[in-house]
């Protein structure tokens, strides 16, 4: 009992996933980077990556989007897709190395419908698949991402 309690406590020390007894315990599978992404954990090593909506309000309505080719491995900050508004250019970055195994075709295929959805969770672009684990430091919550942005307006 101990060793799971002790588990569960790590747990909270912002890290993504624990083991204890088979069970993973999940802090959070919702986060957020300072290059305003949004990384929603589906499993432990695979990961749907968007940008945040405050990154889709300060670009404004894309006009066009272009992602990295499925199967495609990529490193650590790697460019994962670049995101064109009429106001301006912007990318999403590789989180860690993975590969990328799947694009949101639906959004991708139909910008304006891409444009209309204000759930960061249903706006996701890539599935990608982790090598390593992606470095905590990178990582922020909810609460940590909302201070960050509000000191950079």
């Amino acid at each position: 009992m101990f060793s799971l309690v002790r588990n569960i406590r790590q747990c909270f020390n912002k890290q993504l996933y624990c083991y204890s007894s088979n069970n993973i315990v999940n802090r959070n599978k919702h986060f957020y980077t300072k290059t305003h992404e949004y990384i929603n954990f589906i499993e432990k090593d695979i990961v749907r990556i968007g940008i945040t909506n405050y990154a889709k309000k300060t670009l404004g309505n894309l006009v066009y989007i272009e992602l990295s080719d499925i199967d495609i491995e990529l490193e650590k900050y790697e460019e994962l897709a670049t995101l064109e508004s009429v106001k301006a250019t912007g990318g999403m970055y590789a989180p860690a190395n993975g590969t990328i195994i799947s694009h949101n075709e639906e959004l991708v295929n139909d910008i304006d419908k891409y444009n209309m959805v204000s759930s960061e969770i249903d706006a996701w672009l890539i599935e990608y698949k982790l090598d390593n684990e992606i470095d905590k430091d990178l990582l922020l919550s909810k609460g940590e991402y909302d201070i960050f942005i509000t000191k950079k307006e």
